[in-house]
């Protein structure tokens, strides 16, 4: 299966496992320093951008702990992973 923004975007939008895979896809390709400080470094076009890697990255550790998101950080991270939809399009579809 090809997987296209659109459709990364909307299954994000409605199934709770695939917001949460998208966070943890996206937050591995932060670097280790990234991850470590919760900040974005480098210019690189992978991974969380500057304003959202502190939060994102705070989700990505409490999913990696093995908890679910809360209702309130759903829905916060929906409305901030929608635009790493394109970043997932091509995350998916190099790993087939």
């Amino acid at each position: 299966m090809q997987y296209t923004r659109a459709f990364i975007a909307d299954k994000m939008a409605h199934d709770l496992h695939w917001l949460e895979r998208g966070i943890l896809a996206t937050y591995r390709y932060q670097t280790v320093e990234e991850q470590d400080t919760k900040q974005t470094k480098e210019s690189n076009k992978v991974g969380f951008n500057g304003a959202d890697a502190p939060f994102l990255s705070s989700l990505a550790e409490w999913l990696q702990s093995g908890r679910h998101l809360t209702e309130k950080q759903m829905y916060v991270a929906r409305r901030k992973m929608f635009k790493y939809a394109g970043q997932l399009e091509r995350i998916a579809n190099t790993k087939q």
